[in-house]
């Protein structure tokens, strides 16, 4: 096993032993050694990938956030369903794969807000990156281009922000095994913009 792989192996297993310590504990609780531990690794090669366990959180909640995105993708990409389909399949599996971890959802939701900037910075990535994917899925499901005008990006950044602070708000409560129930409103607030905005083009 080359050298490159070897630590790519290694940087997987601290990201789900840390992923195992947050099911239990809240981040300014967890130590490296526990995280070290529970990944089957050692302090040296937890330096030689991370220069702290907040910059671990961080690879977590964005490797986490890139397989939520993949699951809500596979469930939407299905081309002989409507718009309003897909839009429905990827809703409930958007939330089906964060219910069903629902003690590490909490973590990730609630300890990042901790990390100030560059907690910031990484939300702001990865609600861009879901909002590349709903564009994508939009546009994937128009026929021609002139079937359906194009989608604000601001207006789907601003309704995965939303929903985001509706899924922290559940969280934030003690429902995070209750996600579910933000399936209606998930909907309706995606089928509405992706149905009925339009970029507003000014000219001079």
């Amino acid at each position: 096993m080359s050298d490159s792989s070897s630590l790519e192996d290694a940087r997987a297993r601290l990201l789900a032993g840390l992923a195992r310590a947050l099911e239990t504990a809240p981040l300014p609780s967890i130590t490296i050694a526990t995280i070290v531990r529970e990944g089957c690794a050692s302090k040296s090669t937890f330096y030689q990938l991370f220069q702290n366990k907040e910059e671990c959180f961080l690879a977590l909640y964005a490797a986490n956030s890139a397989r939520i995105m993949q699951v809500l993708q596979l469930a939407a990409m299905d081309p002989s369903k409507t718009i309003d389909e897909r839009i429905h399949a990827g809703t409930q599996a958007y939330l089906s794969a964060m219910q069903s971890q629902a003690p590490l959802m909490q973590r990730l939701y609630i300890d990042i807000l901790g990390l100030s900037a560059q907690g910031a910075r990484v939300r702001r990535q990865v609600n861009q990156q879901f909002a590349d994917l709903l564009i994508s899925l939009y546009n994937e499901g128009v026929p021609t281009a002139n079937d359906r005008p194009a989608v604000n990006e601001q207006a789907v950044l601003a309704v995965i922000a939303g929903l985001n602070e509706l899924i922290l708000y559940k969280i934030d409560s003690g429902e995070a095994d209750g996600l579910l129930e933000l399936a209606d409103t998930t909907d309706l607030l995606v089928k509405g913009l992706m149905m009925s905005t339009a970029a507003r083009q000014t000219t001079g």
